[in-house]
């Protein structure tokens, strides 16, 4: 302890920390107090936990020790002053917050501080609206460099192109938004959401938006507020000290609350507290891994090599495989690759929403072969967040493709051993797929409430 506290920080701050993930999640599992990704052992076949135990090891490459401590301090210093003039904020907008003129806007949004279900259910609520033949589309943020949320624009864009498969996709990039549209639908990226809802309400075109995380945007009066909640939500602390953005008190603001289904997140039912026993239930399952190229099959123009849809399980190599995440929980990630995969002999853990560059790529490539790994699994944002550097690869290499060129990487990040090394491991990438189960309820009611918008406003 005395060492680490005398490192600098900034050398302390991204020093990998190399440990047994087995003894690392059994430890969460034999707590007192129930954690979130605690362990099953009982699921576990006897091959993987010894495979865990004797190859499988992380390495975390998110904020060290001396962060956290730094952290700790600087929370408790700041926490007071920082509350009152968070509250004082919120109240400020909430006071005059309205609606968006002649668009119906439903948020999806969540208390704590990143992953918690919000995209996959924005998703399967915007295709809930798409299938009654509304038109509509994302509204998201917009990061600062805005490559930083590519994850999640590529995301539904895949969707947007899968939906209007035979509609090109047309782009308007400005300086402050990525505006993604066809006749179908639409996905805005912007770094101010209200302008954005304000700018599709304008337009016309579009009948219903979805605000991704925006449960903290106090100056909008949706007409459904959807919240999302974890279990560990009630045990966590506020921001700066904890994860929460805000006091569980606020779900009062939500129309609809959903609780992540507690098989998923390893938390029993019984130690959930009382008002969060009668939410619904939002699940999120692993359907599979599938290969990484599947996500270009959008974006391959008639005539392209395309790798056939029923060889997606197929595909898969035996041996062992290196996993990589840079996802706020990556610990779930985890847990479903090792009940799909048991041969997974290192777990890379990179910060949330972090660009992967070519000493990135290189890193993990030198440790999955100095482990004899033989392929790679990763989660879907992530595989996202690659996705245009490969097709940048083979746009360069003359294939014919329907990704915009304004989405493309800029020439000053894609060099000749970035496009050598991405092709590699995109051909030994593969994702873990999930499936989302909404409660037909809250479909149901997320229809009924655009729809009577709609025949108001007419």
């Amino acid at each position: 302890l005395p060492r680490m506290l005398l490192q600098p920080f900034a050398a302390r701050r991204w020093q990998p920390q190399t440990v047994c993930l087995r003894r690392c999640l059994m430890r969460r599992a034999r707590t007192a107090r129930p954690k979130l990704f605690a362990l099953d052992s009982s699921s576990l076949s006897a091959r993987m936990i010894t495979r865990m135990s004797e190859k499988c090891h992380l390495l975390d490459l998110r904020a060290g020790f001396g962060a956290k401590i730094a952290r700790a301090t600087l929370g408790r210093l700041l926490f007071p002053a920082y509350r009152l003039g968070f509250k004082n904020r919120r109240a400020s907008f909430l006071r005059r917050r309205s609606a968006v003129s002649g668009l119906p806007v439903v948020s999806v949004g969540n208390l704590a501080l990143g992953g918690g279900g919000k995209t996959p259910l924005t998703l399967a609520l915007c295709e809930a609206l798409m299938r009654q033949g509304w038109r509509g589309g994302v509204v998201l943020k917009l990061g600062r460099p805005a490559e930083s949320y590519f994850d999640e624009l590529v995301l539904y864009l895949n969707a947007l192109a899968m939906v209007g498969s035979d509609e090109p996709i047309r782009i308007e990039r400005r300086r402050e938004s990525i505006l993604a549209h066809n006749e179908s639908g639409f996905v805005f990226a912007h770094r101010n959401k209200l302008a954005a809802l304000e700018n599709i309400a304008s337009s016309g075109r579009f009948q219903f938006a979805l605000v991704d995380d925006g449960f903290q945007l106090y100056s909008l009066k949706p007409v459904l507020n959807v919240c999302v909640v974890r279990p560990t939500d009630w045990r966590e602390r506020l921001f700066p000290l904890g994860e929460l953005r805000e006091e569980t008190a606020a779900l009062q603001r939500a129309d609809i609350v959903l609780l992540r289904d507690a098989a998923a997140t390893g938390t029993e039912a019984a130690v959930l507290p009382l008002p969060a026993r009668g939410y619904l239930r939002l699940g999120v399952r692993p359907l599979g891994l599938l290969p990484a190229r599947e996500l270009a099959r959008p974006w391959m123009r008639e005539g392209e090599p395309e790798q056939p849809a029923n060889a997606a399980e197929a595909a898969l190599p035996s041996g062992t495989a290196l996993a990589f995440s840079a996802i706020a929980h990556p610990e779930e990630f985890e847990q479903s690759v090792f009940a799909l995969h048991a041969d997974t002999s290192v777990c890379v853990r990179f910060p949330d929403h972090q660009q992967l560059t070519t000493s990135h790529l290189r890193m993990l490539q030198q440790q999955g072969k100095s482990h004899g790994c033989r392929f790679y699994l990763t989660t879907e944002k992530d595989a996202c967040r690659l996705l245009p550097h490969m097709l940048r690869a083979l746009h360069a290499r003359g294939h014919s493709l329907n990704w915009p060129e304004e989405l493309l990487p800029q020439v000053r990040h894609f060099t000749p051993d970035l496009t050598v090394e991405l092709e590699e491991m995109w051909q030994q990438l593969y994702f873990l797929k999930l499936a989302t189960e909404v409660p037909e309820e809250v479909i149901q009611k997320v229809v009924k409430t655009v729809d009577a918008f709609l025949r108001q406003d007419k």
